[in-house]
């Protein structure tokens, strides 16, 4: 199949998840079937607010495929100094992607090598009028080649 008809098949689907996922299972499932367009090893989504100077930036509900329940708790002690987050939070609307584990803070660090990430790739966007962000982060093992521009 090229990745025209790929991507159309897709989109059909996202479409009759839309009417047929219930409420709680529709992001997991959409990602799911997003995968097999880009994949991926783990993921990641949800509602987060930005760092202010007086609190670190935090996510409030989230959801995930392949990684730990207590990964938004822990992702939450650590975010003030997350800077990839930081440039996804700071550039709504555009793709963001790094690769690595050397440009990031000791704990960063630590907490991407606990859950193998080492390509990130992630999109935030302005949920109007509610002071909130949802995002959608993606993550390839080490092992894997880094996300390129054409997915």
């Amino acid at each position: 199949m090229n990745p025209i008809e790929a991507f159309s098949e897709s989109l059909l689907g996202l479409h009759a998840l839309a009417h047929q996922a219930p409420p709680d299972r529709l992001l997991g499932d959409a990602l799911s079937q997003f995968r097999r367009l880009v994949p991926f090893d783990v993921g990641w989504w949800g509602e987060c607010s930005a760092a202010r100077p007086d609190a670190s930036p935090a996510n409030w509900q989230h959801g995930s495929l392949g990684l730990p329940v207590s990964f938004a708790h822990e992702w939450n002690a650590i975010g003030r100094r997350d800077d990839f987050a930081h440039r996804s939070m700071a550039s709504l609307g555009e793709v963001c992607r790094v690769s690595g584990y050397d440009d990031e803070a000791p704990e960063v660090e630590r907490f991407s090598r606990r859950h193998g990430l080492f390509h990130a790739m992630a999109l935030t966007a302005d949920l109007a009028g509610s002071g909130l962000m949802f995002f959608v982060s993606l993550y390839r093992r080490e092992q894997r080649r880094a996300f390129d521009d054409h997915e």
